[in-house]
């Protein structure tokens, strides 16, 4: 229950003081918007090199999840020009199931499925990404962009829910990152 607490307390804190900011010191429109510019433009990309420059992924790097979501891109890649517009739902519909699965199903009885759901998920990802355009309609730099965008978004959020795990151990924190890293995953389409 602490742990939910510390979670979830800051960002109550953070709407509180906003609200506050807001309300009785005046803070304007354009003050907003200069805000938000400053933390899309600098503020965030610097939090993501900041945390991709932390981090370790050699003990939870496994080869058979690697190569088999890779696979999965890549025939994303050749299947994308043939893909209706409604393959986008698709990688949600994915993210939900192996999100239900993870909260539910202890790791050792899925474990076995990993490899199979991560190729599956890099298919459907990158094909809905990239549906509907012709090979040449989308170049290359623009597809490796793509490409190399999912994955370092995978990282990122591998990372955080690391962090946040090792920081704060417990059930809900365990169910919280199972489900955050399916949702990010189907994010990715987006």
């Amino acid at each position: 229950m602490s742990a939910l607490i510390t979670v979830i307390l800051p960002v109550f804190l953070v709407l509180g003081f906003g609200y506050l900011a807001r309300w009785k010191l005046g803070f304007t429109d354009a003050a907003v918007d200069g805000l938000m510019k400053f933390a899309q433009s600098f503020g965030i990309p610097v939090l993501l090199f900041r945390a991709l420059s932390t981090l370790e992924l050699g003990e939870y790097f496994t080869a058979p999840l690697m190569i088999s979501f890779y696979s999965g891109a890549l025939a994303g890649f050749a299947l994308a020009p043939f893909a209706p517009s409604s393959i986008a739902l698709v990688p949600l519909a994915f993210g939900l199931v192996i999100g239900v699965l993870a909260a539910l199903l202890p790791l050792e009885r899925i474990a076995a499925a990993l490899p199979i759901l991560a190729g599956l998920m890099g298919l459907a990802v990158v094909t809905a990404a990239l549906e509907g355009h012709g090979f040449a309609e989308i170049g290359l730099l623009i597809r490796t962009g793509i490409f190399f965008a999912a994955n370092m978004t995978l990282a990122v959020a591998a990372g955080v829910i690391r962090w946040v795990s090792e920081r704060w151990p417990g059930e809900v924190t365990r169910i919280g990152g199972r489900i955050a890293a399916s949702w990010v995953a189907a994010i990715l389409v987006l």
